[in-house]
């Protein structure tokens, strides 16, 4: 379970190593505790919370790392999105692009239904 991250300062990188190495000294001079009990290393923030844990294996303790998952947020396409992407391009000429640009997958028709103006439109056009 991770709390939050952990942020380790003037570490060092050896770029041939087979193996990543963590620094007991570094943590906690950032603050956290480590306590060694019972074939497990527990790292805490300075509020307890657990950051993480390692398991001891062949004499050293192994810290398993979950990587983060990559998430996408799906957003459906309209008209207005297209005219928000593109500037605020007016609708006559979103109109003329469905067949001239990749990427835009709703007809032009839908283009052509839109007579309604959006409020920064309307606040670029007052003097």
């Amino acid at each position: 379970m991770l709390a939050k991250d952990l942020m380790l300062k003037d570490v060092l990188c050896v770029p041939g190593a087979l193996a990543n190495l963590f620094s007991v000294k570094q943590v906690t001079s950032n603050g956290a505790t480590i306590t060694f009990e019972d074939d497990k290393g527990i790292v805490r923030d300075e509020m307890g919370n657990v950051l993480m844990e390692a398991t001891s294996r062949g004499g050293l303790y192994c810290i398993t790392v979950k990587p983060k998952i990559e998430q996408a947020l799906v957003v459906t396409e309209t008209a207005e999105l297209w005219h928000r992407r593109l500037g605020h391009l007016g609708y006559d000429n979103l109109v003329k692009l469905p067949g001239m640009v990749d990427g835009i997958n709703i007809p032009a028709s839908d283009f052509k239904s839109k007579t309604a103006t959006c409020e920064p439109c309307v606040l670029s056009k007052q003097h």
